[in-house]
């Protein structure tokens, strides 16, 4: 009677323990499939599970997190792209006046008869 009692315990525990598995193989695909996702449409998105597993709740705050850290790098490599696109602009602008002024004077000598002393200034 012992015996059976025992097999019965652990059909019991071997039950549990195999459903145990389904689920959080189930929860992990839920997160792979909610992480390409995201990272493949380019959302703002976060991952959802349905699991009440600590640890995979743990594995999704995580990679939320990890997330979260992505999207503000990603934006402030944008803002630095930007600013960089915006000196570049502000560089060309303040190289292209002088030199448009120097060639402004420029034709104008070769347009009018100066004086020596006159071209030399």
């Amino acid at each position: 009677m012992g015996y059976i009692l025992l097999l019965v315990i652990l059909i019991f525990i071997c039950i549990f323990l195999i459903l145990r598995l389904y689920y959080a193989k189930r929860s992990i695909k839920e997160i792979e499939k909610s992480f390409s996702y995201i990272l493949k449409e380019d959302t703002n998105n976060l991952i959802t599970i349905s699991s009440s597993d600590k640890d995979i709740k743990r594995l999704a705050i995580s990679l939320n997190k990890n997330l979260k850290d992505l999207r503000k790098q990603k934006l402030r490599f944008e803002n630095g792209n930007q600013e960089l696109k915006n000196i570049i602009t502000n560089i060309s602008h303040d190289l292209r006046t002088p030199i448009v002024a120097i060639k402004g004077y420029a034709e104008l000598m070769e347009e009018n008869e100066l004086l020596s002393e006159q071209k030399d200034i």
